[in-house]
């Protein structure tokens, strides 16, 4: 049918798709609130296809051998899914992980997706700009050449259990995280050496000193922000009033962790694109953000916490909603 041809050239605009996924106006989705949620056969449901979301219905389910289980012969439920509008040859196995259930919060943040993702087509389309005539001129990569970044289904799951545990179940992350994004990158630094790869720790610093700008504009929720302002104020307390040394242990690199280092990874491609850079800088900057999602994916069981959010207290609730 037209529709489903159209959903299948959707289905490989990942990069569009992540961004869409990880902006704040996107709306609040429900989760299980168990680590995975159950569905029968003939249930409908909303499913990630190549980073994007669609409808689908479950024709079959069956016991299978857990992928990347954590223990020897651990198993999980797996479906055969029907992508509603596409040919049957798209017919899939999939697990738990790549579903959502089908509710009136998950179709509205599935609107939210292919609305910021036609917003920015049109933004492609759209001719550039003049440049006023004393600004410093920002050269301008060709649309061909925009850094994208794919994220893999596990670390799209964590990102959703993340904004469902801040926005619908109003969690707030334990301070200090364990590991903090400072730890984190000195862990995959030190694994860079111990495989004697080169480290250009230039770049990691970089990272780390851009979390501690962009973490208060552009990586939290609403509900967080409140948090934030409270941690702000204690840097303040702590280093004496303005212009004073804030204590490494009191940073916010040191305080946050994994699942906002991976919100300000998938934010990259955004806050580069309009960044006047030489090219071998950008590209050495793309390079890490890629390698530390692929550090973060494999190394996802230790350094995200099960247990680093907890429930905000009735007075945080209070002032803050």
């Amino acid at each position: 049918s037209g529709s489903g041809s159209g959903s299948g050239k959707e289905g490989m605009a990942g990069e569009e798709a992540l961004e869409a996924l990880t902006s704040e106006a996107i709306a609040a989705q429900e989760r299980a609130h168990g680590r995975e949620a159950a569905y029968d056969v003939g249930e409908k449901v909303f499913a990630f296809h190549q980073n994007m979301l669609y409808e689908a219905k479950v024709l079959k389910k069956e016991e299978r051998a857990r992928e990347q289980a954590a223990r020897p012969g651990e198993r999980a439920a797996a479906y055969f899914i029907h992508y509603q509008g596409w040919k049957d040859r798209w017919d899939e196995w999939v697990g738990a992980e790549r579903m959502l259930k089908h509710t009136a919060a998950n179709k509205e943040f599935q609107r939210r997706m292919r609305e910021e993702k036609a917003r920015r087509k049109r933004k492609a389309r759209s001719p550039s700009a003049p440049k006023q005539p004393k600004r410093r001129r920002v050269e301008r990569r060709p649309r061909a050449e925009d850094f994208s970044l794919a994220l893999p289904p596990a670390l799209q799951q964590l990102l959703l259990r993340d904004h469902d545990a801040v926005a619908n179940r109003h969690h707030l992350a334990r301070i200090p995280a364990r590991p903090s994004v400072a730890d984190i990158l000195v862990v995959y630094a030190d694994e860079k050496l111990q495989a004697k790869e080169a480290v250009h720790t230039a770049v990691l610093d970089g990272i780390q000193l851009y979390f501690e700008r962009a973490l208060g504009t552009v990586l939290l929720y609403k509900f967080e922000k409140l948090q934030y302002r409270q941690l702000l104020q204690r840097q303040q307390e702590l280093a004496g009033g303005p212009g004073g040394a804030v204590p490494a242990e009191a940073r916010f690199s040191h305080l946050y962790g994994a699942p906002h280092l991976l919100r300000l990874l998938c934010k990259m491609p955004e806050l580069l694109a309009d960044v006047a850079l030489e090219a071998e800088a950008r590209a050495l900057i793309e390079r890490y953000v890629e390698d530390l999602v692929r550090f973060l994916d494999a190394h996802a069981a230790t350094v995200f916490d099960a247990d680093g959010t907890a429930a905000a207290s009735a007075a945080y609730l209070e002032e803050a909603l």
